[in-house]
């Protein structure tokens, strides 16, 4: 064996002697196109020149592989693996690659040269702030585009990163770059590893995240003195925060690229838009299903996303009077840009769930500000100053609990009405910002809450009567947006409400309550991608709101990010309610995790999630909620096949519907009873309860319910082959949720259609369908993967079956990136079922294989089509042994239920491949099942009848469907003049449409027959 010096890996001694590592020589022309004019620099593994190309007549940069040793074809070949995946970066921060070379003596590639110096250079010199940001921002834009192309670059150092003559950053020296599929690493900058590199060699984004960490570090370090932030500003402290986010020990817990992106510009730019992912290090670690710890309970340095100071007022909530102050002086503070007072409820709701008073010590203050994760916290009480009463005001800063204000106001001396224009100038003496001049108006505070109080008792006309009041005392801007958002919010004009937030926003950027408002706003237009980013800035300003958490991952979840949502944001949200001891939270969210398991196909952590969720969810503490996680539960157990586990929790889910005179809980019951009794294959019955569903959610008049429900229907109609009843109830629900604005649901129900289309052989109609779906915007990844599917199917189905085979595994991959298994399983059994059509035995045999590992998540009739696929193969092998295999399964078919679409393709598939005798019971049942309107079907049930009608039916539909993948074996079976003719026509079209290893497959089958 010889040794490879760039490591401790050894290769075989099949290899080919390569030039030394001496430096070439000015004038050395390689490739007989490239000739050396410098050097430019030169590390452990290789030589970097400028050359001048003489084919192009322009200068490039050179790589030569240092080769003072024998080094490996294979070693070769992944190098240049290497460089063909990076020719696909095209990207302003990214270096262009051209080409690989390998000739008699050296082993090179071609870039694109880049005039400037190394970063390294220009951090000795000391660099600007603004430089590191743009800088260090068009690296994180650069390692994006790798990421997403699933290339890590494994060397990122300073002297890896050129800034131009225009003040650019551009990514080289991808020599030693990783792609995903190969991911381990002997070399490397050292300082710049990851500790997982360092201890496994396996490089991954995460370990570039980590170099990119080290980075920033470096450029603080390295800012000039002049210029150099304070070590206690927010700038400086965000970039700090970035540094050690990306450093974390535990790669799956450093910061995204996205998320460092984002809090760079929360400096720059008042009205912005972005998704915060989670803070990793700030994670808890996860003891138990549902048991928690923090990862320590030493302090930890607080930084705020927010430009606000963030301050909690507490008291005591049996005291009119103080909270009259606390509700005024809150009410106030919000007219501040400077400052993000929390809401009274939050800070009372911590204390009474955790018992925490912060009137008694320092410890008890620590403990809340932590949880809310405020700056300041207020606490206002009352005092005995010797026979007098007082008012007494603490104001302290968090961390550490440093009192800032310690006053009394002896009540003989002090109006209550004066206290709150007081505490405000206190508070704005300690926050170290240029705030406005104080407004305070007791008259207008006292107004704004009773519009408040008007629009929860659905008192529109004394809210609109209240606001012009508002306006005639010449009240700030704030309150009167603030008042006029409320008011249009609550009569559904979500337009005038998104444009009086909208200018409130211009005045009082980056405040976290008013962006989780605005990220509602768009949640109500359906404005998904929009909503998501709105309250990933609210979370990011206030980590502290556990439902802003909640819906952040509810959107995520809707677009089927369900994985990130599960580690990350309903985390996060699990965590914070727990923190506070929120029942009602805890409860809400556990539901969530339930649901989100469910999408993911992972039922018994589904099951395990709604049972838990039901200890909080209690018939007494809260009934309704009970009744939709009981529903939850029943329809998890349902496909679990624990039948008789969902019907008793669908039982009492009724009974406490009914005493609760729920009627949109009775039809969410009959729903899931539908889906209990679909999962048994039981599909009359389950239309009857979806029907009834229907029925009263069309009384109750709720649009997106309905549209659920007439999917529902429709979708049983379209398993018990009632095509037309179940296009009418599709397009009627398109109908609906188009008027809505429903996109998620309006994409299930349009594939949906999209299905019955191509299954009935309508081609166009489907193809413009599944065009017109997946050319959105705002596609979820479910969405995605399920039109895929369908284009793979529409596309096979008309002879273009290497384009569907690139659809179907575009499919399984976006199936396996959001980790949803039923997806993943779906996808595989078309993909096996295309390769037993086109009788690639290796293919179908991989497929099957894969499938097997999924086998025990297998619903009913996934496992009748495993068992056909099975059959398949043996088919392909071994005909005689396959016959008795598709008699049980065809005995197998005819004695459950299962759906007419999977009934009529298995059975009619099997009788067109096997003698099966004409007096056996499929035949019959084909007769009674099969119509045209199923052609493929029907086409498989003619050609195996045989008799002079089935074959001139057959006819008919060979010309009704000329570009049908199946026709060769049709038409040269049949004895008409020209149909041989036909025939090799067909098959020289099937052809021209095939990849090598279809086309090798399918010409050997062809001349077997």
């Amino acid at each position: 064996m010889v040794q490879y010096n760039s490591g401790s890996t050894t290769v075989n001694n099949d290899t080919q002697p390569l030039q030394g590592a001496s430096i070439l020589a000015i004038g050395t022309v390689l490739a007989e196109r490239f000739k050396i004019i410098e050097l430019l620099g030169h590390g452990g593994q290789a030589q970097v020149y400028r050359a001048y190309d003489q084919v192009l007549s322009t200068d490039v940069a050179l790589k030569v592989v240092l080769t003072d040793h024998r080094l490996a074809q294979s070693e070769i070949d992944s190098l240049r693996n290497e460089v063909l995946l990076a020719r696909q970066l095209s990207h302003p921060n990214i270096v262009r690659v051209y080409e690989f070379y390998q000739t008699d003596h050296y082993v090179f590639f071609t870039m694109a040269l880049v005039d400037g110096n190394p970063l390294s250079d220009l951090l000795e010199q000391g660099i600007q702030p603004y430089q590191l940001d743009r800088w260090f921002k068009q690296l994180l834009d650069a390692l994006q585009v790798c990421h997403e192309a699933d290339i890590v670059h494994g060397d990122i150092k300073p002297a890896n990163l050129m800034i131009t003559d225009d003040d650019q950053l551009v990514v080289v020296d991808f020599g030693i770059g990783k792609h995903l599929a190969n991911v381990v690493q002997t070399f490397g900058t050292t300082e710049f590893l990851a500790p997982e590199v360092k201890e496994s060699g396996k490089v991954s984004p995460a370990s570039d995240r980590y170099a990119a960490g080290k980075l920033i570090e470096m450029m603080l370090a390295s800012l000039t003195y002049e210029n150099k932030p304070a070590r206690v500003s927010r700038w400086y402290r965000r970039r700090r925060y970035i540094a050690v986010g990306l450093q974390n020990s535990m790669a799956h817990q450093r910061l995204s690229l996205a998320s460092c992106r984002d809090l760079l510009m929360l400096d720059g730019s008042k009205n912005i838009a972005f998704t915060f992912g989670l803070l990793g290090f700030a994670l808890v670690l996860v003891t138990g299903l549902f048991s928690w710890q923090w990862l320590s309970d030493e302090p930890v340095e607080r930084v705020s996303h927010s430009d606000s100071t963030v301050i909690a007022i507490s008291t005591d909530s049996t005291d009119p009077d103080l909270v009259n102050i606390a509700e005024m002086t809150q009410l106030s503070l919000q007219t501040q840009p400077g400052v993000y007072p929390l809401e009274l409820g939050q800070v009372e709701r911590i204390e009474g769930n955790l018992a925490i008073n912060p009137a008694k010590s320092k410890s008890e203050r620590q403990r809340l500000a932590k949880l809310l994760n405020s700056e300041l916290l207020m606490v206002i009480g009352r005092r005995q100053l010797g026979s007098n009463n007082a008012i007494h005001m603490l104001l302290t800063e968090a961390p550490g609990d440093r009192v800032l204000v310690n006053m009394h106001f002896d009540l003989a001396e002090h109006r209550i009405s004066e206290l709150p224009e007081i505490f405000i100038e206190a508070i704005k003496s300690q926050i170290d910002q240029n705030v406005e001049p104080l407004e305070y108006d007791e008259e207008v505070a006292s107004l704004f809450q009773e519009i408040e109080q008007a629009l929860e008792e659905n008192e529109v006309a004394k809210a609109k009567y209240l606001i012009e009041q508002l306006k005639g005392r010449q009240a700030n801007s704030f309150w009167v947006l603030r008042a006029e958002s409320l008011l249009a919010t609550s009569q559904g004009l979500f337009d005038q409400a998104k444009s009086a937030l909208e200018r409130l926003m211009q005045d009082y950027p980056n405040r976290p309550d008013l962006l989780a408002e605005r990220a509602a706003l768009a949640f109500a237009t359906n404005e998904l991608t929009e909503s998501k980013n709105y309250y990933g800035q609210a979370v990011a300003g206030d980590p502290s709101q556990a439902i802003w958490w909640f819906e952040l991952a509810k959107i995520k979840i809707i677009q089927g990010d369900i994985r990130s949502a599960l580690n990350n944001e309903l985390l996060q949200a699990l965590v914070k309610f727990r923190q506070s001891e929120d029942v009602e939270g805890q409860g809400l969210v556990l539901n969530a995790f339930g649901v989100a398991h469910l999408r993911l196909a992972e039922f018994s952590a589904a099951i395990e999630y709604f049972s838990e969720s039901l200890t909080y969810r209690t018939s007494e503490r809260a009934p309704r909620e009970r009744v939709t996680t009981l529903s939850n539960l029943a329809t998890a157990q349902a496909i679990e096949g624990d039948y008789k586990a969902a019907d008793r929790n669908l039982k009492e889910a009724r009974e406490l519907a009914v005493a609760l005179n729920d009627r949109l809980g009775i039809a969410h019951i009959e729903n899931e009873r539908g889906l209990l009794m679909e999962e048994q294959g039981l599909y009359e019955e389950a239309l009857s309860h979806y029907k009834t569903a229907l029925d009263i959610r069309l009384q109750v008049d709720e649009g997106y319910l309905q549209s659920q429900s007439i999917n529902h229907v429709a979708f049983i109609h379209f398993l018990l082959g009632d095509f037309s009843l179940a296009e009418v109830y599709w397009r009627q629900a398109v109908d609906v949720l188009n008027e809505m604005g429903e996109v998620s649901v309006l994409h299930s129900t349009q594939i949906n259609l999209a299905q019955l289309l191509v299954i009935r052989g309508q081609f166009l109609q489907a193809e413009q369908l599944l065009a017109d779906i997946v050319s959105h915007d705002d596609l979820s990844r479910e969405a995605e993967f399920a039109t895929y599917l369908q284009l793979s199917k529409l596309n096979f189905a008309q002879s273009r079956v290497s384009v569907a085979e690139d659809n179907v595994s575009e499919a399984i991959a976006i199936a396996k990136k959001i980790d949803d298994r039923r997806a993943v399983t779906e996808g595989l059994v078309w993909a096996a079922e295309m390769a037993a059509n086109l009788h690639q035995k290796d293919a179908l045999t991989e497929y099957l294989q894969r499938l097997e590992a999924l086998a025990s998540e297998f619903n009913k009739e996934q496992k009748i089509f495993y068992r056909w696929l099975k059959i398949r193969a043996m088919w392909i092998a071994d005909k005689v042994r396959a016959y008795d295999e598709a008699l049980n399964l065809i005995k197998s078919v005819l004695k459950q239920p299962l759906s007419r679409i999977t009934e009529t393709k298995i059975l009619s598939d099997v009788v067109s491949r096997f003698d099966i005798p004409k007096q056996h019971d499929v035949w019959a049942r084909l007769e009674e099942i099969v119509t045209p309107a199923m052609y493929e079907a029907y086409m498989a049930f003619l050609a195996a009848a045989g008799t002079a009608n089935a074959r001139q039916d057959l006819m008919m539909q060979l010309d009704r469907y000329p570009q049908y993948w199946r026709n060769y074996e049709y038409l040269i079976e049949l004895p008409y003049d020209d149909t041989r003719e036909r025939a090799m026509s067909s098959l020289q079209y099937l052809y021209s449409r095939m990849n090598n290893e279809q086309r090798q497959a399918y010409e050997q089958f062809v001349n077997s027959l």
